[in-house]
């Protein structure tokens, strides 16, 4: 009875022990399966990484990964290789403040650590010094993200060295049109100033009559508004045959280059005034214009009046002296015939007169 109490024990034993060895293949297996699966992940990690390493080195902007408690640079991409100067190896290590000139770096601090502290998407223009000593401005967004448990801080460095370089361009361009646009005002307000002090009327013409420009003085004589003047035509100052004359005129200077003309100026009033007008052509931005003067005459075609009045009172005078002077002659020689008829001596010298004969 008790050899066979053993032999059932035994049998017991064994079939524990097939049991436990089918538990055994099964955690073999499932380990297997598990190594597996960390061999797959592994290899996914892996493969992660790499993409992660490929998308963080063709990032155009430079990237810098710190502590944000110690300020020390944990990693970095190409571009912040290529904007410092400085090989990857040398970066990963540096405290952030050195990237920065040394006059800089007590500031940088600080807004580092407020950056860490708050964290911040506003980007700020400071510059970086790099291993050449080269001063570059550079744009940064900073900002600090958790992880896992491990908080890390990132600023993305961008150059804006051209951005600058075309900012002081501008800047420089709109000093200069600043400066053209002064300069310009005052050549006109010169121009102005010395167009209005003209003694006579002056004024531009477009090739189809149309006056551009005028000077005070035109709206003086003429009693005429800037309005007014925007609208007449050239000829509509003039009447009569001074129509086609000052017509004639105009288109002369358009061929010619330059005229000059006499014309009645007809007043807003309806008087009239005599005036001498000239012209020359001006090209201005492609386009022909007729620049010229009127001079008011009034005094010299009253003076020319008095002339020709005088002129005329002379002529009379003059044909009127000729002939008394040639019958005070023809009186003499009577006398000195008579007086030679009688025996006596010729009273008068007559020979100027036989000279002119």
């Amino acid at each position: 009875a008790e050899l066979q109490a053993s032999e059932q024990q035994l049998r017991a034993s064994n079939q524990q022990l097939r049991a436990n060895e089918q538990q055994l293949r099964a955690s073999e297996q499932q380990l297997k399966a598990i190594n597996q699966q960390l061999v797959s992940n592994e290899q996914s990690l892996i493969q992660e990484k790499e993409r992660f390493q490929i998308l963080f080195d063709s990032e155009p902007d430079a990237i810098f990964i710190a502590d944000p408690q110690t300020g020390t640079i944990t990693d970095v991409n190409q571009a912040a290789v290529e904007l410092t100067k400085h090989p990857r190896e040398k970066l990963i290590g540096m405290h952030q403040s050195l990237l920065h000139p040394e006059e800089m770096r007590e500031m940088i601090g600080e807004k580092f650590r407020e950056i860490a502290e708050k964290g911040s998407r506003d980007p700020q223009h400071i510059v970086i010094q790099n291993a050449d000593g080269e001063i570059v401005p550079v744009e940064v967004v900073g900002n600090v993200i958790k992880i896992g448990e491990k908080m890390i801080a990132i600023g993305i460095f961008r150059d804006i060295t051209f951005r600058k370089k075309l900012e002081k361009q501008k800047e420089e361009a709109f000093k200069e049109l600043g400066e053209m646009n002064a300069d310009l005002k005052f050549q006109k307000e010169l121009t102005d100033s010395i167009i209005d002090s003209l003694p006579g009327i002056f004024y531009q013409i477009d090739t189809q009559g149309q006056y551009r420009r005028w000077n005070r003085r035109f709206l003086e004589v003429t009693g005429m508004t800037n309005e007014e003047m925007e609208k007449i035509n050239a000829v509509e100052f003039f009447r009569g045959d001074d129509v086609q004359n000052i017509a004639d005129a105009m288109k002369m200077v358009f061929t010619e280059g330059e005229t000059q003309v006499e014309a009645d100026l007809y007043l807003k009033s309806g008087e009239s005034i005599p005036y001498l007008f000239t012209g020359i052509q001006f090209v201005i931005e492609g386009e022909p214009f007729i620049l010229g003067m009127g001079l008011d005459i009034s005094d010299l075609k009253t003076a020319e009046n008095k002339l020709k009045k005088t002129v005329h009172e002379l002529e009379a005078f003059n044909k009127m002296a000729v002939g008394r002077e040639k019958r005070m002659i023809e009186l003499k020689s009577k006398i000195n015939r008579l007086s030679k008829e009688l025996g006596k001596d010729e009273p008068y010298d007559l020979s100027f007169a036989d000279k002119d004969d």
